[in-house]
């Protein structure tokens, strides 16, 4: 038989025409109340302020990093958001900075003195105090034009590796600063998702709020020690 609706109960009519049993609107209505959460991320404020970790963690070859953040104005030095070769010629790995146009520069050492793997620089200035979201891509090929930022969900520059890469970077990941002490960042970052060809890598979403510990929400377990940062709402 079909039951009908009457505002705050649904009677269930049964074959045998028993009472209807009748249902609170407790029972009909009720809901999961969904509480609204507040939102974190991280200041930088270019003075001594990282994120450090144990582990290297951006992939070696083929690597899918996202993250957003916000700057307010240009700077005046190179700003690292994250690097794995500290800056340094000799070493092996990625670094992603904001340099002094305002845009975003990701290079990718080899370990040979002036001989990148690739070079690429985006063609948008982030630094207008808006959020923006940086996507950063490499099949892990020598093919034309895959290595890419987009910026916004949209394309922004393309390079061509040189070779293939085989081996992660030198050092562990750092957030913030470049390994050498002139290199801080002043900006302030909501999210950061790495992945390879596998899935994720890491995933931070920043939601601590409190605390010196940012923990990777992937299960991989690679936290990082925040010193200087701090956290506001956002």
């Amino acid at each position: 038989m079909r039951s009908f609706h009457y505002g705050f109960y649904r009677p269930i009519i049964t074959k045998n025409k028993k009472k209807p049993i009748q249902r609170s609107f407790k029972d009909v209505f009720a809901r999961p109340i969904l509480l609204s959460v507040k939102k974190y991320a991280l200041y930088f404020d270019g003075s001594n302020d990282y994120i450090s970790f144990s582990n290297k963690i951006i992939p070696a070859g083929y690597k899918n990093i996202y993250f957003e953040i916000s700057k307010a104005s240009i700077p005046g030095v190179q700003n690292y958001i994250f690097t794995t070769e500290w800056d340094t010629p000799t070493n092996i790995g990625d670094g992603v900075r904001i340099d002094t146009s305002g845009k975003i520069l990701w290079i990718n050492r080899k370990g040979v003195v002036g001989d990148l793997r690739f070079s690429v620089q985006g063609n948008t200035n982030i630094c207008d105090g808006e959020k923006h979201k940086i996507r950063l891509f490499w099949d892990g090929t020598t093919d034309a034009d895959t290595v890419q930022i987009f910026v916004d969900d949209m394309l922004d520059a393309t390079a061509t590796a040189d070779s293939v890469e085989t081996l992660q970077g030198t050092h562990n990941m750092l957030i913030g600063q470049s390994g050498t002490p002139d290199d801080y960042l002043t900006a302030t970052i909501y999210k950061i998702l790495m992945s390879d060809k596998s899935g994720y890598v890491a995933k931070y979403f920043f939601h601590e709020g409190t605390g010196s510990i940012i923990y990777d929400i992937s299960g991989n377990g690679y936290d990082g020690t925040i010193t200087g940062a701090t956290w506001i709402e956002a």
